[in-house]
């Protein structure tokens, strides 16, 4: 028990001091970067509204009293209070960050918007070291430093490089300043301690923040990617790798409803392997489900569009479905499977219709109206395969008005 609980402290320990980013897959890491980039965004982004704020109460203040401060305007504008310079000008950073972001935003530059997140984090951090500086030589205090300094570990995700690059930076903003305007003998060691603990300790919550946030991202990645497999899995035939009839359920409807709104044809093929349950009883259902498999590749395989949609259907049945497609391209589609399959020269001496395996193959095609059941172009392609193995299997059959009318006449 204690050597486990050692070996979990062991192992958290390690992790903390590796680049957690190394737990994503290299081909997810953009996606990981571009979600930090747009969090760290919207943090900041509220970060710089709050940083506002004090802008506005100044102004209101220095317009109702004259004074900033308790001290007039005017001499503090003529002694250059430098102080009050740089507050105003941390407000007018955040302002002028704000405004910015929201141009990039829109223009959808994310090589931009890094670049000012950037620069934004590194001035902030300078600048609040400076503000740590003068409220210590002015008050004794660097409340200022610590705040802004904690916030910004809190709130942001940085890296390994840029999250020792901005903090240092902003240690060095303080103890510069204060080396110029303190004498080296009264400058007490206690508050170049004081200021180091408050960077480690903004260090070490922003590198939790970043690693909680890279962990929960390959958590919810590992949850979507097995969610994602079981969706395939349920539309998925396992034995021929096509789509099954539950996708087709599912994509028949949408399709006919947009070739019907934009007034294009669909067409459907239906293939079946001639003579397939003599295939099983004389070769063996072991070799009659490899067949399957290998009939399904030469189908999707002379399907060349993206959009084409194989499907087994049921047993030795497959369909196609080729939206945008009319009777000429369902012909020439349905006469290729047939030529390839039977090109294969898999031996079958079961078949009547050749010493080899061979496909029968019947479609139809229409333009989807208000008025026809979407079914029926599915009933038209079964009765074209009818025809086709009433006409000797191998073969290609197109559903025509005769076919319709020598149906109606039984």
């Amino acid at each position: 028990m204690q050597n486990d609980l050692k070996t979990m402290i062991v192992s958290r320990v390690r992790g903390f001091f590796t680049n957690p980013v190394l737990r994503i897959p290299i081909q997810d890491r953009p996606f990981l970067f571009h979600e930090m980039l747009q969090d760290n965004l919207l943090r900041l982004n509220l970060f710089a509204f709050i940083g506002i704020l004090p802008l506005v109460a100044i102004l209101i203040n220095i317009k109702k009293t004259g004074q900033f401060e308790g001290i007039p305007l005017t001499e503090t504008l003529t002694t250059g209070d430098l102080d009050f310079f740089i507050r105003l000008l941390f407000c007018s950073i955040n302002l002028l960050f704000i405004l910015i972001s929201m141009l990039i935003l829109r223009l959808q530059k994310e090589k931009a918007l890094k670049v000012l997140i950037t620069a934004y984090i590194l001035i902030v951090m300078i600048l609040s070291g400076l503000m740590g500086s003068f409220a210590y030589v002015a008050y004794g205090t660097m409340n200022t430093f610590n705040m802004l300094l904690l916030i910004i570990a809190m709130i942001t995700l940085l890296p390994f490089r840029w999250r020792f690059a901005c903090f240092f930076t902003a240690y060095i903003s303080l103890l510069i300043p204060l080396l110029l305007m303190i004498p080296n003998n009264h400058l007490n060691f206690g508050i170049i301690l004081n200021s180091v603990i408050i960077v480690l300790v903004a260090y070490v919550f922003n590198a939790i923040s970043f690693h909680g946030y890279v962990y929960q991202h390959a958590g919810n990645l590992t949850i979507r990617r097995q969610k994602e497999a079981l969706e395939k899995m349920s539309i998925t035939d396992s034995l021929t790798g096509l789509y099954n009839r539950r996708l087709f359920d599912q994509v028949y409807p949408r399709e006919w409803r947009m070739a019907a709104r934009e007034s294009r044809t669909i067409a459907i093929i239906m293939v079946d392997i001639d003579f397939f349950k003599n295939y099983n009883d004389l070769y063996g259902h072991i070799k009659g489900d490899e067949i399957l498999s290998g009939v399904a590749k030469i189908i999707a395989g002379s399907a060349e569009r993206g959009g084409d949609i194989c499907i087994r259907f049921g047993g030795e049945e497959f369909l196609l479905l080729l939206p945008d497609t009319g009777a000429k391209g369902a012909g020439i589609i349905a006469e290729r499977i047939c030529s390839n399959i039977a090109s294969s020269r898999i031996e079958h001496k079961g078949s009547a219709a050749a010493d080899h395996l061979t496909v029968s193959c019947g479609y139809s095609t229409i333009f989807p109206t208000g008025g026809i059941d979407p079914e029926e172009l599915i009933v038209r392609a079964d009765k074209a395969l009818y025809e086709a193995k009433n006409a000797g299997r191998n073969c290609a059959v197109m559903y025509t008005t005769e076919i319709a009318q020598s149906d109606s006449c039984q």
